[in-house]
């Protein structure tokens, strides 16, 4: 029996090609690879790389943050810690970009992405004073959260929801307590306040999918959303200013 390889490779391109009802997340799976060849070309290690050399690349920490390079939480978000690390999350952003953005659309899947990694790394430098992070796992895990919210609506055939549900239940379980493990290198506090905003996004859009068509609707939840990060960060940012002198300290993965 012959093995159709040119078939299999086509296939597996269309991960990386945007297409109708999947446009935004190749795209992002794209940049996330380009940021990281990028680096690889620039000598950085690509299984482990220095924390000097994340940081120099914009991964997020908070005294940074705090002096004012507010960047970071954004671009942190296409960052990754090593090439597993990069393919592990592009797995998870392919299959959750795949089922989740068919029914945001465009607009409000890139939203939702942004908002939730920004607000990930947000929880990261509230918590943490000197952890380096990077990664799209806070928005990753909210897109999951995301998704996870619309599911308990009625805007997804029951059929959908019983295949999926368990799959997410499972990726959301198995990475929140396998980063609970000591020395596990893992961020929680980004997974976590990436997946707690994933939900109160998912509800937020409910009302908005169910006027589908309605672009004024879609755009002023867009920015009502945005208003409440920006709302959320102006309280965080204190926090990160008093933190800096010395008040709480964990070690840096």
């Amino acid at each position: 029996m012959a093995f159709d390889f040119k078939g299999k490779t086509t296939d597996f391109l269309t991960i990386f090609k945007p297409a109708k009802g999947y446009f935004i997340t190749p795209i992002l799976i794209n940049i996330n690879l380009l940021v990281f060849i990028a680096m690889a070309i620039s000598g950085v290690n690509i299984l482990q790389p220095e924390n000097q050399d994340l940081l120099n690349w914009g991964a997020n920490l908070r005294p940074m943050v705090a002096e004012g390079q507010r960047w970071r939480l954004l671009t942190a978000c296409f960052l990754h810690i090593g090439i597993l690390h990069l393919l592990l999350n592009m797995y998870a952003l392919h299959f959750i970009g795949s089922v989740l953005e068919p029914y945001l659309g465009k607009a409000r899947f890139l939203a939702t992405y942004l908002i939730l990694g920004i607000a990930g790394n947000l929880t990261s430098i509230w918590w943490f004073q000197s952890t380096i992070s990077a990664g799209a796992s806070g928005a990753i895990f909210g897109l999951y959260g995301t998704f996870l919210a619309l599911l308990t609506t009625n805007l997804i055939d029951k059929s959908v929801k019983t295949s999926i549900i368990p799959g997410i239940i499972f990726f959301i379980a198995y990475n929140v307590f396998y980063g609970l493990r000591t020395n596990s290198g893992i961020d929680n506090a980004t997974h976590l306040g990436g997946l707690f905003c994933g939900i109160i996004i998912g509800y937020a859009w409910y009302p908005c999918l169910k006027q589908y068509e309605n672009t004024r609707m879609k755009y002023s939840t867009i920015m009502v959303l945005s208003i409440v990060l920006l709302v959320s960060s102006i309280i965080v940012f204190p926090v990160c200013l008093h933190g800096v002198d010395g008040t709480r300290s964990f070690p840096t993965t």
